[in-house]
């Protein structure tokens, strides 16, 4: 008994040593293979930055990073050229593209953006906007009615990367529904550009005839202000009054930022809405084109309904230079003497 006790624990020990040498073998051809890839992943990072930075050894290093697609080394390319792809531009980024789509590897983000998994539509979507091609805005457009919050988000701004004018009702469309989304919108719709215009005047168009909720009306004047779209003014006169509480102030303000003195007058009318908000935009937007002669009704309007609209109006006066300071200066107004001591401590300073 006592000898099947002994021979049992030798056995025990014996199968114990046999695993941690296991364990210990794996842990070693782990760390080795993990040494290996870390350095391979640096040779490939300074071949790529060689070929970049038009050094020695260039037309080599270019054709070993064009036919280094096979297996997991490809993957490590196309990782650190879509990293530096988000840091650089002009030349520079115009090689990585051109890199990477040699290597196929707009398309390999295409099949990812099209992933049942939304851990990879998110990359698939990231890496098409990096690239920035045209060919992938259909796709983008698609995530935008993405079940994934994030992969909406991704999507959003990977159009805004590409620079596609055909998404720009999209984009409106998707802020109607998500607010959340309406300044990565903006941005993308911005980045569009002028060629951004038309669609967002029909937007707003269709707005001020009805086919369009206050939230789309409200968006595009914003993104034609953001834009400087000096075509759009008349159109967002019109929309300065119609009165709606959300789309005046994003009017006004985009008007403002045009500076536009085809507005002033509008906007002089606007001072005496009841809405905070309205006069509020109006009043600043008055400062931004600086039109000495909304001094009077800028006076006006400094009636002490409310200390938010208030302080805008007398800082849109102090912004009209001489005209506006003579107003203040006559004005009953706390507001108006507290600009006017601010000013002054400014100008102290």
């Amino acid at each position: 008994m006592r000898a099947a006790a002994e021979v049992a624990l030798l056995t025990l020990g014996g199968v114990a040593v046999v695993l941690l040498g296991a364990l210990l073998a794996a842990r070693v051809g782990r760390d080795l293979v993990e040494t290996r890839r870390q350095r391979r992943s640096t040779e490939i990072r300074r071949m790529l930055l060689r070929w970049l930075l038009d050094t020695e050894g260039m037309p080599g290093d270019r054709a070993q990073l064009v036919e280094a697609g096979r297996g997991r080394s490809g993957r490590v390319l196309e990782e650190h050229a879509f990293r530096l792809l988000a840091k650089v531009d002009g030349e520079v980024r115009a090689q990585l593209v051109t890199l990477l789509t040699v290597r196929h590897a707009d398309r390999r983000a295409m099949a990812l953006a099209r992933s049942v998994w939304s851990v990879r539509r998110c990359r698939g979507a990231h890496r098409l906007g990096l690239i920035g091609h045209a060919e992938a805005a259909p796709i983008l457009r698609s995530l935008l009615a993405d079940g994934d919050p994030l992969v909406r988000r991704v999507a959003v701004r990977s159009l805004g990367q590409v620079r596609d004018e055909g998404s720009v009702p999209a984009l409106v469309a998707l802020v109607v529904g998500e607010v959340a989304l309406a300044r990565d919108a903006l941005a993308a719709v911005v980045a569009v550009g002028p060629d951004a215009t038309p669609s967002l005047e029909q937007v707003l168009g269709d707005w001020l005839e009805g086919r369009m909720p206050a939230s789309a009306g409200a968006f595009s004047a914003r993104a034609l202000g953001a834009l400087g779209s000096v075509r759009s003014v008349p159109l967002l006169v019109r929309a300065v009054g119609s009165g709606d509480q959300d789309v005046v102030p994003a009017a006004a303000a985009a008007l403002g930022r045009i500076g536009s003195r085809e507005a002033v007058t509008a906007l002089q009318a606007t001072l005496s809405s009841r809405s905070e908000a309205v006069r509020t935009a109006a009043a600043t937007a008055l400062g931004d084109i600086g039109d000495p002669g909304a001094s009077a009704a800028l006076g006006a309007a400094l009636d002490g309904r409310s200390g938010t609209s208030d302080r805008a109006v007398a800082a849109a006066l102090l912004r009209l230079g001489r005209p506006g300071r003579s107003v203040l200066g006559e004005h009953l107004s706390p507001y108006a003497r507290e600009a006017l001591a601010v000013a002054e401590i400014r100008a102290a300073a």
